[in-house]
């Protein structure tokens, strides 16, 4: 009972995927890539933006960096003020007390003795009590003029001090700033090569439907493609019975979903096997599009198939070489790959920590009826709905 129910739901998946794919003509691969080209132009214009928000922001650091070197000055010539008003202070101060003893001493009953010995006349002598009082009153005034003077570099410096953690505090925010900009622009800039990869791909393909199959605009792409294969007798789909294992032995690491390692939806099956190990088709096919060294997937083949009338692409990613070319038909048993994604040999892939194959399925023919690889990623299952694969964890052996 149990087998039935398994089979019912296998069924039900391949069903809900095979109503799923929609034929394309290749005026509506004309205007797909009419729509990339505007989404490649909005790319570079976000970028341009962005580097010059980055310039602007890196000239902010620049005149901050200057405005705290000018601050930290004022600071310096602001202490080295209060150092000398303190000197002079105290001169003052040491110059008032002489005086202030001088004045004391002519209150005392010596005053005889200081005018006999000092003074010429009384005249004289009261003339030289006038000028120490005088002296004195001057000194005092100026000491507490200094003091007020003292007390306002003070609160001069404690401001530039206040304003200095404030220009810190600005500076690490553009500093901030200018790294989140780095990421954006590094975003922007991997997607501005997925683009151009994707512009590459639709005007090599809609060159081959116009000058190889003789595609018309409003005609689908399977219509005149089994024209040209019935007219040449060559370069159709083999048809296949069934799906077989990519690869002989190994482990499965990451499964089809949701991953908590990858933060998101993992469109594929990971397959841990050493480096090197040779990569099959899961089904007789024809292959239908190569990418080379893409910074998230590294080498990556793409090989359609049609299996019980049924049509498939199945993907691989993180290859180390790849054997086989755009349109060459394969069969289960050819080697078509070697896997890779050891990063510090596939120095490009940056998807990858370890050797593995990663094995991802989708409905329909990848290039054919449909070209935006977020359409293949829309289109993916679970590639264990039609290949035989343990659950993350476990091994297997033989195809």
């Amino acid at each position: 009972m149990k087998k039935i129910f398994v089979c019912l739901i296998l069924l039900m998946s391949v069903f809900t995927i095979k109503i799923n794919v929609e034929a394309k003509t290749l005026g509506q691969f004309k205007k797909e890539l009419s729509e990339t080209e505007e989404k490649y132009e909005k790319n570079q214009l976000d970028k341009a933006n962005t580097e010059e928000e980055i310039r602007v922001t890196k000239q902010k650091i620049v005149d901050l960096s200057n405005e705290k070197i000018k601050t930290s000055d004022e600071i310096n010539k602001l202490n080295d003020d209060l150092k000398q008003l303190a000197e002079d202070i105290e001169n003052m101060q040491s110059q008032l007390k002489s005086i202030v003893n001088y004045y004391q001493l002519s209150s005392t009953n010596s005053l005889y003795m200081e005018y006999v010995f000092n003074a010429s006349s009384m005249t004289d002598f009261i003339y030289r009590m006038a000028v120490s009082e005088q002296l004195s009153r001057h000194r005092k005034q100026t000491i507490d003029k200094y003091n007020k003077l003292i007390e306002e570099t003070k609160n001069k410096v404690s401001e530039l001090a206040k304003k200095q953690v404030e220009l810190d505090k600005l500076e690490e925010e553009l500093s901030n700033q200018i790294s989140r900009l780095g990421e954006n622009l590094a975003t922007i800039s991997s997607a501005a090569i997925d683009i151009q990869d994707e512009i590459k791909s639709l005007k090599s393909k809609i060159n081959e439907y116009e000058n190889v199959y003789k595609c018309k605009d409003d005609e689908e792409i399977s219509t005149c493609q089994d024209r040209y294969y019935k007219s040449t007798g060559s370069g159709s789909f083999p048809s296949a019975a069934g799906f077989y294992r990519p690869v002989t032995s190994g482990v499965i690491t990451t499964n089809f979903g949701y991953s908590d390692y990858h933060g998101t939806i993992h469109y594929g099956t990971d397959i841990g096997v050493p480096h090197g190990t040779n990569v099959y088709p899961v089904a007789d096919g024809k292959v239908v599009h190569i990418i080379y060294k893409s910074n998230c997937g590294g080498n990556m083949l793409f090989i359609a198939h049609k299996v019980n009338g049924v049509s498939y692409t199945s993907a691989y990613y993180h290859l180390a070489s790849i054997n086989v070319k755009v349109g060459q038909v394969v069969t289960h048993d050819n080697v078509v790959a070697n896997s890779g994604g050891v990063p510090w040999i596939e120095t490009w892939d940056n998807c990858s920590t370890g050797g593995h194959l990663h094995l991802q399925m989708a409905t329909g023919i990848y290039m054919q009826d449909y070209m935006w690889y977020s359409n293949f990623e829309a289109r993916s299952f679970n590639p264990r709905n039609l290949v035989s694969l343990p659950l993350e964890g476990g091994s297997f052996s033989g195809r």
